[in-house]
């Protein structure tokens, strides 16, 4: 029941604050004296729409409150869904700013306009013209033969276990959802940990790979150098072995005759043999050289599967793809 209203800055009022008995109170006055403003006020803290021509001084903002002294059941129902304070009295306040601006404050918490609309709704009827055609209403109908027979201590009753019951569906429906939500994760995570676990990664092989698949797409190229290294080296008539060969004679025969000559000869004769050497593993390197399109396909395939994994991860390397998988492992675990 409303116990009080208090009314600041509203069309004609300035400043009024009314109390309330219990019993019957009658207002009454003649036409223009302000019997509907004062609705008009009361209809703010119960969800209606204001804007500043409410405003009976416009630089300053409107403030309607009105104290209750009583919440139903069903009430109470609203504001503890709304983790709203219900404690006596309730305060209703709504705050009209001189840039139009509206606020609603229930025992001080702010709250939507809807919520304290559907507040209003269950603190205060407003009764007007044609309003008699609620009597048609099947749920009019009953709220008066629950009051009528007495039930309201049954409907407290069922509305606390109805309460219950709404709570209890509200955190089983959130607990599905987690479930349904974690078993899609589930599967996500799966797939992921599938894909990687059949990609088969070793930790070193990235580079491997890299280096093998520029020796297979340059092969040709790579043996005919070395070839070419190996023929200058020691199968032309000008080789460079040859050439050393003859500083190799006539060093031979000076140094019999100039001491220095001697340990030009001695290097030269060290380098002969390390060119030689040389020759033989450009040679052997050079047979070594395969031309196979189908071993750098079969390359190409397993970097280009590397790459892809690592750009869908967004990681640079291998161990960190076999990181990723292994606690995907232990996340699905």
């Amino acid at each position: 029941m409303l116990s009080s209203l208090s009314i600041h800055n509203y069309a004609i009022i300035q400043e009024l604050e009314v109390d309330f008995s219990n019993g019957l109170t009658t207002i009454t006055g003649e036409t223009g004296a302000g019997k509907s403003i004062f609705l008009g006020a009361l209809s703010l803290i119960l969800g209606s729409r204001a804007d500043t021509s409410v405003l009976f001084e416009k630089e300053n903002k409107c403030i309607v409150e009105g104290s209750f002294d009583y919440v139903g059941p069903e009430l109470l129902q609203l504001l503890q869904e709304n983790e709203l304070d219900a404690s006596l009295p309730l305060i209703l306040r709504r705050e009209i700013s001189a840039n139009g601006k509206s606020r609603a404050f229930i025992n001080d918490t702010p709250v939507s306009l809807q919520i304290l609309k559907e507040t209003g709704v269950k603190l205060v009827d407003i009764h007007s013209q044609h309003e008699n055609l609620e009597l048609n209403n099947q749920i009019f109908q009953l709220k008066v033969i629950d009051a009528f027979a007495g039930h309201n201590s049954l409907i407290q009753e069922y509305q606390i276990l109805f309460l219950k019951y709404k709570n209890l569906l509200k955190e089983y429906n959130a607990q599905k959802d987690l479930h349904d939500k974690n078993l899609e994760e589930q599967d996500y995570l799966q797939f992921q940990f599938t894909e990687l676990s059949e990609a088969r990664l070793v930790g070193d092989e990235q580079e491997g790979l890299e280096n093998e698949i520029e020796e297979l797409t340059h092969a040709g190229e790579i043996q005919s150098g070395l070839f070419s290294v190996w023929q200058k080296l020691n199968t032309d008539e000008l080789s460079i072995l040859s050439l050393l060969k003859e500083c190799e004679n006539e060093l031979a025969r000076l140094k019999k005759f100039h001491k220095q000559s001697e340990e030009f000869f001695e290097r030269i004769q060290s380098s002969v043999i390390e060119l030689k050497d040389v020759a033989s593993e450009v040679e052997l390197a050079a047979e070594k050289v395969e031309n196979n399109p189908v071993r750098l396909e079969q390359l190409k395939e397993r970097i280009d599967k590397i790459y892809s994994l690592q750009q869908k991860h967004r990681v640079n390397t291998v161990p960190e793809l076999i990181e990723i998988r292994n606690k995907l492992d232990d996340k699905i675990n």
